[in-house]
């Protein structure tokens, strides 16, 4: 893990300030996890949010397993030659194949990549916690597609077990653990904007925002 701000013990007084708390891996790994968690609680305990951690811990393992998955597919195509626009489904099935068999390694990231998953937490405007996962590529035309589909599913849908009779959860980026995401969210009575993505300047982030009250 390549983090800054998070090794220090004044991480909270940089969160008071507005300043990101963040993490950069280079890979996920259960050590690098339990930081995380222990990070997560203790941001959540400070701001008398403890009855979001379950949901907290399952948003930032969801985002970071799908960011990971995201810059190692840009990092597959563009060693292999591989237009996503253009061959999409192509391409899709290539790399599918190529992380079955243990092909994709971190040790293949471009010279410009620093990190291969960004973790951040911010406080926003001293009224909520916004958790947020960035990764290297912009979603194109057709992925954006998908995530929007996935998080009106999951609007539509009552309970996470509903999910798993659903054969669109099968497919590449089939995003149940993003429907997920949103059903968790209407039990705890947060409201649909607290989820939303970003695509910009090459990255993508997914991002929740925890209101304090």
């Amino acid at each position: 893990m390549n983090s800054h701000n998070i090794e220090s013990a004044d991480f909270i007084r940089l969160f008071r300030t507005g300043q990101p708390v963040n993490f950069r891996f280079l890979q996920v790994n259960p050590a690098e996890m339990e930081q995380v968690r222990r990070v997560t609680e203790i941001l959540l305990q400070e701001n008398n949010l403890t009855h979001f951690s379950a949901f907290a811990n399952t948003v930032i393992k969801e985002f970071l397993q799908n960011g990971v998955k995201a810059t190692q597919k840009r990092i597959f195509f563009k060693n292999n030659g591989l237009d996503i626009d253009k061959n999409h489904k192509q391409a899709i099935e290539q790399f599918k194949e190529s992380m079955s068999s243990g092909e994709i390694h971190t040790h293949l990231l471009s010279k410009d990549m620093d990190f291969l998953v960004e973790l951040n937490f911010q406080e926003i405007d001293k009224k909520s916690l916004l958790i947020s996962v960035r990764n290297h590529g912009e979603m194109n035309a057709s992925e954006i597609k998908n995530v929007n589909f996935m998080i009106d599913r999951g609007r539509r849908t009552a309970e996470v077990s509903d999910l798993l009779s659903d054969d669109t959860s099968n497919k590449e980026g089939g995003g149940l653990g993003l429907s997920m995401i949103v059903i968790l969210m209407k039990k705890l009575n947060l409201t649909p904007d607290c989820l939303y993505y970003e695509v910009k300047d090459s990255f993508t982030s997914f991002n929740v925002r925890i209101p304090y009250n």
